[in-house]
C-alpha cells in the first residue's frame, strides 16, 4: 500500500497513517493474504491447473484490488480457452 486509502498521504510503511492516523493493520493483513493467494495461483498456472488458479485469483481480488490480479485473471482465462 503506497498511499493511505483515507487521506491519500504517502505511506511510510508504518501501521498507521501519519496524517490522519488511520490504522492499516487489517488492510495490510488483507494485502498479505492476497499476495499469498497470488503466489498460490502462479504455482497452479505453472502446473497447468487454471481452474484452481482462477479461484485463488478471484479470492485475492476480493481481498485487495490490484490491477495485476485482473491481468492474471485475463491471462488465466486465455490459457483456459486454449485448452492448456
Amino acid at each position: 500500500m503506497e498511499r493511505c486509502p483515507n487521506c491519500h498521504a504517502v505511506n511510510d510503511k508504518g501501521e498507521q497513517c501519519r496524517r490522519c492516523t488511520m490504522d492499516f493493520t487489517l488492510l495490510l493483513a488483507a494485502e498479505a493474504a492476497a499476495d499469498t493467494l497470488i503466489r498460490h495461483a502462479l504455482i497452479h498456472l505453472g502446473a497447468g491447473d487454471t481452474i484452481t488458479a482462477v479461484h485463488s485469483l478471484r479470492r485475492a481480488r476480493s481481498l485487495h484490488h490490484d490491477p495485476y490480479i485482473d491481468l492474471l485473471l485475463r491471462f488465466s482465462g486465455e490459457r483456459q480457452g486454449d485448452g492448456i
